[in-house]
């Protein structure tokens, strides 16, 4: 009799060690639900997503804004009358009464429109780069968000395998209890574990749910809008050396060239603020006519005088050096903060890439072989169940961590696309 209670508490145990499978986290079982091309979603997100739209918008605000700055201020028209005395009108009757028509442009210095049109170009391309910056930023953000999602709808899969064999383990000690083959204690911790398990599993959900509705906010859809499968990521590698990828953040990081616009655009603005020492025209015209009195006409230049240019030209100087010299700071500063950001999302995915190593063909392989030992143990009695139990939790724990480093080693290369400025696909 008791052989046989022995060979019911074997089967039950082979039956889980199958099921846990030896040869590590191969276990994604099959699902009607469309999976989710992250290709696709990616250019949905570029089409809808209103945080692109918003700063494409502003680019082509920035770029008509260019003829605008080159261009002469708006011409004067202006009709005046003179007349002699309130008497009546004395048009044509008195030399001193006129009637005159007149036109005046005021024409700035020559380099000082053609300062004006460099400093708005120069804001246009710093708007693009923003524009590249703000497409990125959007793009790291959903791919981040997809891989969260898998790692929630994957982390489920495991959670409920488990616990649906907990729970056959839980009556296999019942079942033992029962007959007087085990204690109390070997049901009380199975069932303690099974509701650890459902308290994960309604965090998971949890996740799985806000993260949809992250997804569908990025995409600019219903937040309740169904939403396929994620794809399981491909095992892949870090597609450059840390070097080269600094190398690229400083050549396409849409942020750092949105930092050497804004110099440039410091610069012209210097150049612009020492031409304020030279004068401005204005250039008028006009015709005065004087009823049967033969009429007149007129040409006359102004010039302005930078009488004030100790309290005005001089501070415009200064306050455009120092916004220069605030937007070298900037560049420098953006330097440093580029080459730190590339650096710890290297490290980060570096990490996970080891890590994924260690998991997949050390801990985890090793966490199965201890399991079925443990099994034969137990099946002779030398081991007792809570030690089954352990390693089988260790197995769970390990299939977790897996792919919980298979999720970060993608979220670390999206955000440095987006660091560096360059997709890796």
């Amino acid at each position: 009799m008791k052989r046989n209670d022995h060979r019911g508490g074997i089967g039950t145990f082979l039956l889980l060690t199958i099921l846990v499978g030896p040869t590590g986290p191969s276990f994604a079982q099959e699902t009607v639900r469309t999976s989710m091309d992250l290709k696709h979603l990616i250019e949905e997100a570029k089409r809808a997503n209103p945080e692109i739209q918003a700063a494409k918008r502003r680019v082509e605000g920035a770029w008509a804004r260019i003829p605008q700055a080159r261009s002469l201020p708006d011409p004067m028209v202006s009709l005046g009358y003179q007349n002699e005395g309130f008497s009546g009108l004395t048009l044509g009757t008195s030399t001193d009464t006129e009637l005159g028509f007149f036109l005046s442009q005021e024409v700035p210095f020559p380099p000082k429109l053609s300062l004006k049109g460099g400093i708005a170009a120069k804001e246009a391309e710093r708007e693009d780069e923003v524009f590249r910056a703000t497409e990125l930023e959007v793009i790291s953000r959903l791919k981040v968000a997809y891989y969260d999602l898998f790692f929630a709808e994957k982390s489920i899969e495991i959670v409920v395998k488990n616990k649906d064999l907990l729970e056959k383990f839980a009556k296999t000690a019942e079942a033992r209890y029962a007959v007087g083959k085990a204690v109390q204690q070997d049901v009380l911790r199975a069932q303690t574990e099974i509701t650890i398990l459902l308290q994960r599993l309604a965090q998971l959900e949890r996740e799985e749910g806000s993260v949809r509705a992250a997804i569908n906010s990025l995409l600019n859809r219903p937040r309740d809008a169904p939403l396929g499968r994620p794809v399981d990521p491909l095992r892949r590698k870090l597609p450059f050396p840390f070097e080269q990828l600094v190398e690229l953040g400083l050549q396409k990081s849409p942020e750092f060239k949105a930092a050497e616009r804004s110099l440039d655009r410091s610069g012209l603005a210097l150049d612009l603020a020492k031409k304020q020492y030279y004068p401005d025209f204005t250039i008028s015209t006009g015709y005065i006519n004087r009823g049967a009195i033969e009429g007149m006409w007129q040409v006359m230049v102004g010039v302005t005088i930078p009488l004030y240019f100790k309290t005005k030209q001089d501070y415009g100087v200064r306050e455009a050096a120092a916004d220069l010299g605030s937007a070298q700071e900037s560049v420098q500063a953006m330097r440093q903060s580029l080459f730190f950001g590339i650096k710890d999302l290297f490290l980060m995915a570096e990490t996970s890439e080891r890590l994924l190593v260690l998991i997949g063909t050390g801990s985890l392989p090793q966490a199965t072989l201890t399991l079925e030992s443990s099994i034969a143990s137990y099946a002779v009695g030398k081991v007792d169940f809570l030690t089954v139990l352990t390693n089988l939790l260790t197995i769970l724990n390990q299939e977790l961590q897996y792919f919980q480093e298979l999720t970060n080693f993608e979220k670390a290369l999206a955000r440095l696309e987006r660091a560096v400025g360059v997709p890796f696909d």
